[in-house]
């Protein structure tokens, strides 16, 4: 993965999503998926407590840190809330 020098804060709202297995077929990483399809991977402290919310719906606040080598954003969180499906409206 690609890190850019520059950091942009960001709020998003989407579903979280398994994003890479390791061999055995554990969840090592996960991203957010958006109503838009957009992709942001998340990696950094929080990523462990990110993880104990897949398949659910969630508002974020962090920071981008750059994108993969397809383009995906990636993100360190700094704020993660549960969302009814409500509020993702």
């Amino acid at each position: 993965m690609q890190a850019g020098n520059s950091t942009e804060n960001i709020e998003i709202r989407g579903v979280v999503i398994p994003a890479q297995w390791d061999r055995r077929g554990n969840i090592i990483q996960v991203a957010i998926q958006t109503d838009s399809f957009e992709r942001y991977l998340i990696e950094g402290e929080q990523d462990a407590e990110v993880m104990k919310w897949i398949d659910q719906a969630v508002h974020i606040r962090g920071k981008i840190i750059g994108e993969d080598v397809v383009g995906h954003k990636i993100i360190t969180v700094q704020w993660i809330e549960n969302l009814t499906p409500t509020q993702m409206i």
